[in-house]
């Protein structure tokens, strides 16, 4: 019921390489490459990229998870809700205060 995207920094070579290697890619409808965008995070660009590809989703409706804290950062000061990854325990807590 949700909508799934993927935002990650990488060049062309190491995208086609993730894509043929890891097919859990295919759980993302709308993954998004920074090499393709022209912006990496923590730009807010590729932010509003990505929230524009999903259905031109609100900020405030989104949530945005990354393993680095200034990503996530920039991400909230967009008005998205972000979560600071560390443990996938702590990822399911927060998931379900979330999305209540």
């Amino acid at each position: 019921k949700y909508r799934l995207a993927l935002l990650s920094n990488v060049n062309k070579m190491h995208w086609d390489h993730v894509i043929k290697r890891h097919p859990f890619l295919q759980w993302f409808d709308h993954p998004v490459a920074s090499f393709k965008v022209g912006h990496r995070k923590p730009h807010p660009a590729i932010y509003r990229h990505t929230l524009k590809i999903a259905g031109g989703i609100k900020p405030h409706l989104a949530i945005f998870i990354d393993d680095m804290k200034e990503n996530v950062t920039a991400a909230r000061a967009l008005g998205i809700r972000g979560h600071h990854f560390r443990t996938a325990e702590q990822l399911r807590a927060d998931l379900k205060r979330l999305l209540k």
